[in-house]
């Protein structure tokens, strides 16, 4: 599953890593993608956005994303419904 078209700047997190979403790419290359690069470039690919339809968790991650206190991730996303692309 690919990752294209990164958005917004990376957030370093406490564990070194600097983590990330695109807009495209991952399941059939239209949902996004959340990801971590660790300093020695070193990509992992964490999660792809849907996929399913109805998507319940959001696609195409847009905005800045931001690391909460509690140490979980958070970003706005569009909700698809409907047919896939």
């Amino acid at each position: 599953m690919g990752a294209n078209r990164a958005i917004q700047a990376f957030v370093e997190a406490p564990d070194g890593y600097l983590y990330g979403t695109t807009f495209n790419g991952g399941v059939g290359g239209h949902y996004g993608v959340f990801y971590r690069i660790s300093k020695t470039g070193l990509f992992q690919n964490l999660h792809a956005f849907c996929g399913g339809n109805p998507c319940t968790e959001g696609t195409n991650p847009q905005g800045s994303l931001s690391l909460g206190a509690d140490g979980y991730f958070a970003q706005s996303h569009k909700l698809r419904s409907g047919p896939d692309p």
